[in-house]
């Protein structure tokens, strides 16, 4: 009996101490958890990068609608306008072809592709470009509306086409980069460049200057390729694929 009595004796002083130490342990947690919050929640130390108040700006220029001019649907694909000599040059996935008049919004002609467009619109005041399904190229006369020519696209584009210095500048989702002439749509040259692993359907942008065409890759790069040859005279990354 008395070994029992002290076994019971035991097992209470041992559970005493059980219950004092797993106490002592969250006491231990919730002093480490204060700690922390006081060192950065509740820190009386002031940010060393504050950001800047905000600038108050009084308006001096009401905007307004001047026109508006219906064109079409986009559909699936990114289409955007083109400024040139004086007019607005814009397209549909439908296919249609419109100019207007800048300052009035008087429509001057309204053509029509027998294809529904994936892209455009590219032009520099005389030559007007979209492209279609299959990466058929159309160009038109800017003065009339009336076509000019086609060509053959290598493959799919989705990048409105870039007008200037006597040529058209178009990128495929191949990642191939080729120049038309703008009078006739003969093929002048093409390069091929590396296609990243993981793309994704987009239309980077193609501008002209300088006799350079700059050519916005997938991936995050910028590619300057001289006019008269294709030939590649830079090449940066501007930001990384994540």
């Amino acid at each position: 009996m008395r070994s029992v009595t002290a076994t019971a004796a035991q097992a209470t002083s041992f559970a005493r101490s059980h219950r004092a130490g797993t106490l002592a342990l969250k006491l231990a947690a919730a002093a480490a958890v204060v700690a922390l919050s006081g060192c950065s929640l509740f820190s009386s130390k002031k940010d060393p990068n504050p950001p800047a108040p905000l600038v108050e700006f009084a308006q001096k220029l009401r905007v307004q609608t001047a026109w508006s001019v219906s064109v079409g649907k986009s559909g699936s694909f990114q289409f955007s306008p083109a400024y040139a000599a004086g007019s607005i040059f814009a397209a549909a996935n439908d296919g249609s072809v419109v100019r207007i008049n800048a300052q009035n919004g008087q429509t001057l002609w309204r053509s029509r592709t027998d294809m529904d467009l994936t892209a455009g619109v590219g032009t520099d005041g005389s030559t007007v470009v979209v492209v279609g399904q299959k990466g058929r190229i159309q160009a038109f006369d800017a003065a009339s509306g009336k076509p000019t020519w086609s060509a053959q696209a290598p493959s799919e584009v989705l990048s409105a086409p870039a007008v200037g210095e006597g040529l058209v500048v178009i990128r495929s989702i191949d990642n191939r980069v080729t120049a038309y002439d703008a009078d006739n749509g003969s093929q002048r040259w093409m390069v091929q460049r590396n296609v990243p692993s993981l793309t994704l359907r987009n239309a980077p942008g193609i501008a002209i200057g300088s006799q350079t065409a700059f050519v916005a890759l997938p991936g995050g790069r910028l590619s300057a390729l001289a006019l008269n040859n294709g030939g590649p005279r830079w090449e940066v990354p501007v930001g990384d694929p994540r």
